[in-house]
């Protein structure tokens, strides 16, 4: 190459290598919080507008632990209305079983003012009259004796005595019939008074006290 001389200004130039920062820097970072690996990068000193991808990050990773948590949301929304259910069919079941502590209750205290107020009188008076009706026999049977001790057979005849003095035995046996019917009656009053009325006291107290925890303890569960 040849190159014709001329007069005129020299200019003078210098090279100098070096970079240029951006007046206005980015980081470039992954909105999630999880490691990964950049799969592609745009060229260095590439031209760019707003909108372009600058860099590519692979997602797998992140994408599996996407689909895991909405696996496991699934999963923990499923138990949740299960629970719900189960707290749903608790509830019921628990009014249920109040509602019934609180019927045994009424049941239990029903019973107990029955048997004060009407069984157990009916009880006593029945065995009373058991006992009254008894001695009642007794005395029949014991006057029916005494006519016949009192107006003795006077006609000497066999048959006539031979009769005569099986009504006065008839008599006796009706009298030992009728004592033992009393002492039948009176021993049932007896074993009643001692036993039966107060076990039956009992067994109804019994009744009404547990009936009683029974509601407090379906009340608190």
């Amino acid at each position: 190459r040849t190159f014709t001389l001329k007069r005129g200004d020299l200019v003078l130039g210098v090279t100098q290598p070096g970079t240029v920062t951006a007046s206005k820097q980015h980081r470039v970072v992954p909105e999630a919080n999880t490691r990964t690996t950049i799969i592609w990068i745009i060229e260095e000193n590439a031209k760019v507008k707003a909108g372009d991808v600058l860099v590519k990050l692979d997602g797998t990773a992140l994408e599996n632990k996407i689909s895991d948590g909405r696996i496991e949301l699934e999963n923990l929304e499923k138990e949740q209305e299960l629970a719900i259910e189960s707290q749903k069919i608790e509830d019921s079941t628990q009014a249920a079983n109040l509602k019934a502590a609180e019927d045994r209750v009424t049941k239990a205290d029903d019973s107990l003012r029955k048997y004060l107020r009407f069984e157990r009188r009916q009880q006593r008076e029945s065995l009373d009259l058991k006992i009254a009706a008894a001695e009642s026999k007794v005395a029949a049977a014991k006057e029916t004796y005494r006519n016949y001790k009192n107006n003795p057979e006077t006609d000497s005849d066999e048959d006539k005595q031979k009769a005569y003095q099986k009504k006065l035995d008839d008599a006796l046996a009706a009298i030992s019939s009728a004592e033992n019917e009393l002492s039948t009656a009176e021993n049932s009053r007896r074993l009643w008074k001692m036993y039966d009325d107060p076990s039956k006291l009992k067994a109804l107290y019994n009744e009404v006290d547990q009936a009683a925890l029974n509601k407090i303890g379906r009340a608190h569960v």
